[in-house]
């Protein structure tokens, strides 16, 4: 029995250490996540406000008309600005490469994004992921793509220091049609996503209220001064 309960404890403080929440320091804010929910994307690098991945088993393909292959992935992210700061907006950038050969292949690159505030997780703002290149070029030589999606967070109301969620979902399609006559591929593969946080600082209530203060003296010296030009 003893033995049982010990293999148990064990077996629970293995789960617990696997189940690690990372937590990276950014120029003005903070970002964790949970390193067993990376998934396609792979660990992240941190740089000044850019947070991005360099995903090298996120593809799909498909080969003399096996028709429609998909990969996808999500990840989650807690971004929290560090004291005096609001998150404003989140830029990503995405990027990678196809190869198409066959009259009717396809590649895709779809998706979304979607942050909320911890305060009130009810109320989310969300974009499609699109791409920006074309990805319809079948001479079956690689060929590069870029896929973008942006939020504006100031419909938020945030506080200073207040945490959001960001996720990040991606779709890769490759197709081939059995039709087509002689070789066909469709390949596609992300190799780096990558998305920018800004932020803006807010003052703190007590340099507020000194502000305002120095203001008021201002004003009234001003008032003295056009009393006495008078």
């Amino acid at each position: 029995m003893k033995k049982l309960i010990l293999a148990l404890s064990v077996s629970l403080l293995t789960l617990q250490a696997n189940a690690a929440t990372i937590l990276l320091s950014g120029s003005n804010f903070d970002v964790s996540y949970d390193s067993n929910l990376l998934g396609l994307y792979g660990n992240p690098t941190i740089s000044g406000n850019v947070i991005f991945f360099t995903p090298t088993l996120f593809k799909a393909e498909s080969l003399n008309g096996n028709g429609v292959v998909t990969n996808n992935g999500t990840i989650n992210l807690r971004i929290l600005p560090k004291n005096g700061f609001v998150v404003n907006t989140l830029n990503l950038q995405e990027a990678g490469d196809y190869v198409l050969r066959g009259a009717n292949s396809e590649v895709t690159v779809t998706g979304q994004t979607r942050a909320f505030s911890f305060s009130n997780p009810f109320f989310s703002v969300t974009d499609p992921i699109t791409t920006t290149s074309n990805l319809t070029i079948r001479n079956g030589l690689q060929q590069n793509w870029v896929a973008t999606s942006s939020l504006n967070l100031s419909s938020f109301g945030l506080a200073p220091n207040q945490a959001v969620n960001y996720t990040i979902e991606n779709l890769l399609t490759a197709y081939t049609d059995a039709a087509d006559l002689g070789r066909k591929q469709a390949f596609i593969e992300k190799k780096f996503s990558g998305f920018q946080v800004t932020v803006s600082p807010v003052p703190e209530p007590a340099a507020w209220i000194s502000m305002m203060a120095g203001l008021g003296m201002l004003c009234l010296i001003v008032s003295r001064r056009k009393g006495t030009i008078g």
